[in-house]
C-alpha cells in the first residue's frame, strides 16, 4: 500500500495440504503479474525448483515481515513464528515494486 504498485495481478491461494506442498513445483517459470499465496504457513523450501522466486512473509495484517529475493533451489528460509502467509513471486518483482520489509500488502477481489 505503501508505493501503490501493484506486486501482482492474479493471485492463486493455496490453503489446502496439497496445494500447499505442491506450490510452485512443476512450473517452468512465474509469469510476471503471478503470486502464489500460501495460507498458514511460516517457512518455505526450494527444493526441485527450477527458477529463483521472490518471497514475501506475512503477518495475520499483511504486513511483509521477511523478504528473500531470489530464493535459489535446494534451500529452507528461516521459521519465522510471527508469519501467516507467504506470497511467492517472480524474482525481481521486488525490487521492481519497491516493496519492503513493513509495508502492507493489499488483496483485493476483483
Amino acid at each position: 500500500m505503501r508505493t501503490g504498485r501493484w506486486v501482482a495481478e492474479d493471485v492463486q491461494i493455496a490453503g489446502s495440504f496439497f496445494s500447499k506442498g505442491k506450490g510452485l513445483l512443476g512450473r517452468k517459470s512465474i509469469p510476471d503479474g503471478y503470486g502464489l499465496l500460501i495460507r498458514q504457513c511460516n517457512s518455505i523450501h526450494s527444493f526441485f525448483m527450477a527458477f529463483p522466486f521472490d518471497a514475501l512473509f506475512l503477518d495475520k495484517r499483511n504486513t511483509v515481515i521477511h523478504i528473500i529475493r531470489a530464493m535459489p533451489a535446494n534451500r529452507i528460509s528461516p521459521i519465522l513464528r510471527s508469519a501467516h502467509s507467504v506470497l511467492e513471486l517472480r524474482a525481481g518483482k521486488l525490487d521492481e515494486t519497491m516493496t519492503g520489509v513493513g509495508d502492507i500488502i493489499e488483496f483485493v477481489d476483483t
